[in-house]
């Protein structure tokens, strides 16, 4: 056996072992920086919503939204809520606070995102008196630029309110004002 055989041999199989090792190296990178999405329960969720609010809270209770929307709501209490998709599927949240006012929005990859703030009326849920029903939203007509609220009623969507039908959308645009909760 010559020495140039030999010398192509070994670097051949420095080679392969090379890619070997490169390959194992990318693989633990790949695995160990990418955690499973994790899955909360409604309660988590809310749990966390509630951690997130109460967070942005300041000392003189004032919920503060002055960098993005120009205004805060003063908040005496609050309660977070879990709405679902037309699917069924928790993808929405609405906080509502006391005195007066609320914010909705959806999660995404465990994410909070807030598209829509109202400081002088409350949700349609606490003016329609609805505690114990299932809440219900998805993008509006309006380019998926709002979030429609709905109850099931008889197998169709309906606004809590009116009653009026809703057809909450597929989109999943989100409202162009949104921030992360």
């Amino acid at each position: 056996m010559d020495r140039k055989s030999k010398r192509q041999r070994i670097g051949l199989k420095l080679g392969v072992i090379g890619i070997i090792c490169l390959m194992c190296v990318m693989c633990s990178g790949i695995f160990s920086g990418c955690e499973a999405r994790q899955h909360f329960t409604n309660e988590e969720h809310i749990e966390r919503i509630t951690q997130r609010v109460q967070a942005r809270l300041d000392d003189d209770n004032l919920f503060d939204y002055v960098n993005v929307f120009g205004f805060g709501i003063y908040v005496s209490n609050f309660s977070a809520y879990i709405l679902y998709d037309y699917n069924s599927e928790p993808n929405f949240f609405l906080v509502e606070f006391e005195p007066v006012g609320f914010i909705a929005g959806f999660i995404r990859r465990n994410r909070y995102y807030v598209s829509e703030v109202q400081r002088g009326s409350s949700s349609c849920f606490h003016k329609a008196g609805i505690v114990d029903e299932r809440r219900y939203a998805g993008f509006g007509h309006a380019g998926g630029l709002f979030i429609e609220f709905a109850v099931l009623r008889h197998d169709s969507f309906v606004c809590p309110e009116a009653g009026m039908p809703i057809n909450l959308t597929r989109s999943r645009t989100a409202a162009h004002r949104r921030f992360e909760l």
